[in-house]
């Protein structure tokens, strides 16, 4: 057993956005991918394939109807992806691993979207999400994946 670890493209069209553009407006399908953000305090869309992934087709319908994070949190089907430690499916950027003798660090590196003009500097960090996998001898069971650190502001829900 190990640690799995995926990035986005760092100019390729995010997960998120992809689904988004497949999903037809009317369909019911719509809901478990983005709602409107305005009833929790957030601006435009909220990307809801995030809660989807982590947290089943129950929660992320609860939260588009309700915009209520408890209620989501209360329909989670607790069997739906427990291996997922983090899941941003909006998400452009790069991923940077450091492998020692001790442990192995992954960091995520989210920028704002590079398919628009972002001047001289590029665009900027958004987050950097890090994970610690601390090495385990031959014969024994795999470390546990330790809570991601994060710098910046979090993917929608964490």
């Amino acid at each position: 057993m190990g640690a799995e670890f995926a990035v986005a493209g760092v100019s390729s069209q995010s997960v998120w956005e992809g689904v988004l553009e497949h999903t037809k407006m009317d369909s019911p399908l719509l809901p478990l991918t983005v709602f409107d953000g305005a009833k929790l305090g957030l601006p435009g869309p909220v990307p809801n394939l995030n809660t989807t992934f982590r947290c089943g087709t129950k929660a992320g319908a609860t939260l588009a109807a309700t915009s209520n994070l408890a209620a989501a949190q209360a329909a989670r089907n607790l069997r739906q992806n427990r291996h997922l430690a983090y899941c941003d499916t909006s998400a452009y950027g790069i991923g940077r691993v450091e492998v020692t003798e001790a442990r192995c660090v992954v960091e995520l590196i989210s920028i704002a979207s590079p398919l628009s003009y972002r001047g001289e500097t590029g665009a900027n960090i958004l987050r950097r999400i890090r994970f610690t996998v601390p090495a385990w001898a031959p014969g024994q069971a795999s470390a546990k994946l330790e809570e991601p650190q994060i710098e910046g502001q979090a993917a929608f829900p964490v």
